[in-house]
């Protein structure tokens, strides 16, 4: 085989005929409102796919066409054929069991399959095409899901399924939804005296484990389409008997599932946490239709963070058109699908989009931050990593308020002069943002490598095609390098109410888990120690609230939270000293409350204790270091720590400070009239006790910390 032909069928879905490409002669170019149909040649089960590609517009389609919901596979799947039109059609494992599946034996069938019916080589077409998605699906007559082949279990799932009260149960999932239910139906009780109880119970989770909820598109497709179905090998099963099935696996409680369960909960929940958000909007759109459900983009791209996406664009684009926000003046040419830009392009434009909202703004910082971004993900510290899963972190308490109003967030993106970048990429310091351009200078190197072998190698090609592929690959991946170096240097300007430096942190803990914790008691124990003992070392004996160190310090490690994130009482803060003795003891027979509070807000796991050089107390992120700073936005209702890089911050991640949660930053600075000024603090009220002026907050010790606040902005990059 030679070495062009190897590197061309590594493209997915690209079509050959020979060696020559033959994608121009099967795609006819489509219209701004024009879709193609795939026509399935009837067949038996044994008769290879053939098939033929029909141009429509999206008006006489109306209904006249099904539209297929399925993973696409691995890239590495093996290719099956499909004959499409004159051309042989390589398509994946997944994509032939569905339309083997939907074939009939005596008549056509009229589907719309993505891989199949937009040209994937096309980058222009195909964000053409998928910003037409959301009608593609609605106009559909019917939306067929595949969930893969059957199994042993699938018919028992199926049989049962149909014995269901759909209607009544789907009333109770409205009203639950309410709030208008106090106890709902459980899987575990409505089949206590089924004989095949745990044959059902195991072969449902098994279904909510497809590989289908996991797909970021599927939100869309199944919201949107009319009359959606879900087909498993030969069986099939309705929409509102899945979403029957989701509701009743929810517990209403917290609950230990039996032995002979072959799952974890934490297998499953994504997937009804996925069927819930689809039923929402569902919900939404037949109560009211045409309010696309009341959410903007950004709930919708939060809910998908933890589904899959070929192309990490798709975090974005498969949501767009569910989103209330997207329809509004130039906010869909903003966003339109574009996969010329690189998805930390696409994902940057989401961000700057997200941050003109105001009531938005400061929910975006808490999805963002090194803590929540992959590594080398080549994006601002400001900037959500829309592929992965956000961080673990604590659930904020409901009258959280660090920043003030959330309307009063304030930022602008800005670039930097050509001086700064410079100045940006040579900065070595010891939080240097070197290990982020460090690959950039990697791929540069061997870009200019590419190249010169490239003009070595000319002479010696013989396929004119394979030296022009990997001309056009060396130029793309070199613009693509000078695109990075951009983005790096993408700034936030924020304003900032308060600022201070961190100067003791505690270790962290090998704890990792819940389960795991009784390995683990002597390390806590000990960290415990080493934080009393630093605090112990301090000169004053008050906290800024006029706390004690040590009770101020019981309730910083709990976040002030009980385990069900309430506010924690004062008696559950002060049991902090017995869950010391019940550490000590080794009791394996009880689990304090103060403990479970603990378990809840992470610390000695993903969060640890930190000192200020102002006298806060944090729980802050457990990739924090000692020089990083504890911050509070205006607006923004949490806390976060950023790293200095120079004159510029990395956002790191949102954290507890002690103290300053219910707008005390704000109040002070109205209080003592501190101003920002030439870069420094000014108080202009020096006699400010807020006590005497009958404002709300305790002036206390929080004269400490005036050095620490006053209105200013700062750049994050």
């Amino acid at each position: 085989m030679t070495d062009l032909h190897c590197l061309l069928y590594r493209q997915p879905l690209r079509l050959f005929y020979g060696v020559k490409m033959v994608t121009r002669e099967l795609y006819e170019s489509l219209s701004d409102n024009e879709i193609r149909l795939l026509r399935i040649h009837q067949g038996l089960e044994e008769d290879d796919l053939s098939c033929s590609l029909e141009i429509r517009s999206l008006e006489t389609a109306n209904q006249q066409y099904t539209a297929i919901s399925y993973p696409w596979g691995p890239s590495v799947d093996p290719h099956f054929t499909c004959q499409v039109g004159r051309f042989p059609f390589p398509i994946r494992q997944n994509a032939d069991n569905v339309l083997r599946r939907l074939r009939k034996a005596n008549s056509d069938v009229h589907v719309w399959l993505d891989s199949i019916c937009i040209n994937q080589d096309d980058n222009t077409e195909k964000g053409s095409q998928i910003s037409l998605m959301h009608q593609i699906y609605k106009q559909a007559k019917s939306t067929a899901i595949w969930l893969s082949k059957t199994d042993d279990l699938t018919e028992h799932v199926i049989n049962y399924a149909n014995t269901l009260d759909v209607k009544r149960i789907m009333e109770e999932y409205r009203s639950y939804k309410r709030g208008n239910v106090e106890t709902k139906s459980f899987i575990l009780d409505e089949l206590a005296s089924h004989q095949d109880k745990a044959a059902l119970v195991n072969g449902i989770a098994r279904l909510f484990q497809a590989e289908w909820f996991s797909r970021v598109w599927i939100r869309q497709e199944a919201a949107v389409g009319r009359d959606p179905y879900a087909l498993r090998g030969p069986h099939s099963i309705t929409w509102d008997q899945l979403t029957t099935l989701a509701f009743l696996f929810r517990p209403n409680l917290t609950i230990v599932w039996p032995e002979w369960t072959d799952f974890s909960f934490g297998d499953i929940q994504p997937t009804l946490d996925t069927i819930d958000a689809i039923e929402n909007y569902r919900i939404g759109e037949s109560t009211e239709p045409g309010s696309i459900a009341g959410n903007p983009l950004f709930y919708h791209v939060v809910q998908a963070r933890s589904s899959h996406a070929t192309k990490p664009h798709d975090k974005v684009y498969a949501m767009s058109s569910m989103a209330s926000d997207m329809y509004r003046d130039t906010n869909e040419v903003y966003l339109k699908p574009n996969y010329d830009l690189s998805w930390q392009e696409v994902y940057a434009n989401a961000a700057k989009f997200f941050f003109k909202q105001d009531f938005i703004a400061h929910q975006v910082l808490e999805q963002a931050g090194l803590i929540n971004q992959g590594l080398n993900s080549d994006l601002p510290s400001w900037v959500p990593d829309w592929r992965y899963r956000a961080a673990i972190q604590f659930a904020p308490l409901k009258d959280w308020a660090a920043g003030g109003n959330i309307n009063n967030v304030r930022t602008r993106v800005t670039g930097l002069t050509k001086k700064e970048r410079q100045l940006l990429l040579s900065y070595q310091g010891a939080a240097s943002i070197r290990p982020l351009c460090a690959p950039l200078r990697e791929q540069r190197k061997q870009l200019e490598k590419d190249r010169s072998r490239l003009e070595e190698s000319k002479s010696r090609l013989q396929e004119g095609g394979f030296q022009e592929v990997e001309r056009l690959r060396i130029q793309q991946e070199w613009l693509a390098v000078q695109e990075s170096a951009r983005r790096a240097v993408l700034v936030l300007e924020i304003l900032t109410l308060m600022q201070d430096k961190i100067t003791y942190l505690s270790p962290r803990s090998s704890w990792v888990s819940d389960y795991h914790f009784q390995a683990h008691r002597k390390e806590i124990i000990d960290i415990d120690d080493q934080n009393l003992k630093f605090l112990e070392s301090l000169k004053t004996g008050l906290y800024i609230t006029s706390e004690t160190l040590r009770q101020a310090y019981n309730a910083t490690l709990i976040a002030s939270q009980d385990s069900e994130s309430n506010l924690a009482p004062d008696y559950l803060i002060a049991s902090a000293e017995e869950w010391r003795k019940w550490l000590a003891d080794c009791d394996v027979t009880s689990s304090p409350a103060y403990h479970r509070a603990i378990e809840t807000s992470f610390a000695f796991r993903d969060y640890s204790f930190a000192w200020t050089g102002n006298g806060y107390m944090a729980l802050v992120p457990s990739i924090a270091q000692r020089g990083d700073e504890v911050i509070v936005f205006s607006g923004c209702r949490i806390p976060f720590v950023v790293r200095p890089v120079h004159k510029w911050y990395m956002l790191v991640g949102l954290c507890y400070v002690h103290g300053m949660m219910r707008s005390d930053a704000s109040i002070l600075i109205e209080e003592f009239n501190i101003r920002y000024e030439d870069g420094k603090i000014v108080t202009k009220r020096l006699q400010g006790d807020v006590r005497a002026n009958g404002l709300k907050l305790d002036a206390g010790q929080y004269i400490d910390v005036l050095p620490t606040l006053g209105s200013r902005w700062i750049k994050l990059i």
